[in-house]
């Protein structure tokens, strides 16, 4: 890759001897997160990795969280945000979200879910296919009050979860470019990728 490195983080040979593939629950243990390194570049890629298997990536590599941009793992879910890679930076560097539509969905946008626990250590994170009607840029409560609503029906609760747009011209693609000493100079986005904060808390 030319002067960039391309380094997979995980599993190892040890963390391969304790999984059983046969075991559909095992599948997010064999994700394989990945840092992309150029000069003072740091991306880190977090696959779907859950904390069990950042303990093990954390034995190893103990300076991730010193990135410069990041993909969260999991598709943000509380249960992928390790302290080795998720934790209060210096600066603004991108970090963004995929999310995933199926069953219950993620991210999860309550007070203690993914979402608002990113919020607590970066003040924004770019989360890609929101459903249509919410802005460029919104805060947490405002993407909650727009694409997750709740149905009662006596002692059942349903969910409806946010779709993707099926408008091809709400992209949902993410760009961020960096110079030689890490600083993110630009950030471009499709027009599904929304820009969340935290906003005022009551």
């Amino acid at each position: 890759m030319g002067e960039a490195t391309l380094t997979a983080l995980y599993p190892d040979d040890a963390g391969l001897a304790k999984l059983d593939p046969s075991r559909p629950d095992h599948a997010n243990r064999y994700a394989t997160p990945l840092l992309v390194e150029w000069k003072e570049t740091r991306i880190v890629l977090g696959s779907d990795l859950i904390n069990s298997g950042w303990k093990r990536v954390q034995s190893q590599r103990r300076e991730l969280h010193r990135h410069t941009a990041l993909k969260v793992a999991h598709h943000g879910s509380k249960g992928a945000q390790h302290a080795c890679v998720v934790r209060p930076q210096n600066g603004d560097p991108p970090w963004i979200v995929t999310p995933w539509f199926r069953g219950p969905g993620l991210p999860r946008f309550e007070d203690g879910e993914g979402i608002a626990r990113l919020l607590e250590s970066h003040r924004r994170v770019y989360v890609t296919r929101l459903r249509e009607g919410v802005p460029p840029e919104a805060t947490r409560q405002q993407v909650l009050g727009k694409g997750i609503k709740r149905v009662k029906l006596d002692d059942l609760s349903i969910e409806l979860v946010p779709t993707p747009s099926d408008d091809p011209g709400r992209e949902s693609w993410f760009c961020a470019e960096f110079d030689g000493t890490g600083r993110c100079t630009d950030v471009r986005k499709g027009m599904s990728v929304v820009a969340v904060t935290e906003g005022r808390k009551n």
